[in-house]
């Protein structure tokens, strides 16, 4: 095991001097990774969790999210889908803590295309968005909380 003076320590396999296979690394305000490493970067599937109680399982690449993942917020909302380079990407459902949820498409973390918005009693309104704005049949667009 290998301990830094912050606090960190990292218990796992080294590859030529990196961090390289499987491990599990503390950081100093107690947030945890366990599981897999390329060149001491966060790279396969692994376990984040922040030491506030958030927590992310799925695909890492090159040190963030990256593919299909879970994340959990303290406040009970739920993303599961793709990510891109840290930020919700391609098809994913997003569940708000009073379930009502959003489920379609996403690009650079925003809603983008087809998906429909569903509210906690099960009531379903499809709808078409471009760049996180909700898209009407006439071209106008909304912007905000609906």
């Amino acid at each position: 095991m290998e301990h830094w003076n912050d606090g960190t320590s990292f218990e796992g396999n080294y590859k030529k001097g990196a961090k390289n296979g499987e491990g599990k690394m503390t950081f100093a305000d107690k947030s945890t990774y366990d599981g897999s490493w390329h060149d001491n970067k966060m790279h396969g599937q692994g376990e984040f969790l922040w030491a506030n109680g958030q927590s992310y399982i799925g695909a890492w690449e090159d040190g963030v999210m990256h593919g299909y993942g879970v994340f959990k917020w303290t406040d009970g909302r739920e993303f599961h889908g793709s990510y891109a380079k840290g930020k919700k990407e391609g098809f994913g459902m997003f569940e708000n803590s009073d379930g009502s949820k959003y489920v379609g498409y996403w690009k650079n973390g925003k809603y983008n295309g087809k998906g429909y918005h569903e509210d906690r009693n099960g009531a379903k309104n499809e709808c078409d968005h471009v760049n996180g704005a909700k898209l009407f049949p006439n071209g106008d667009t909304f912007e905000g909380a609906y």
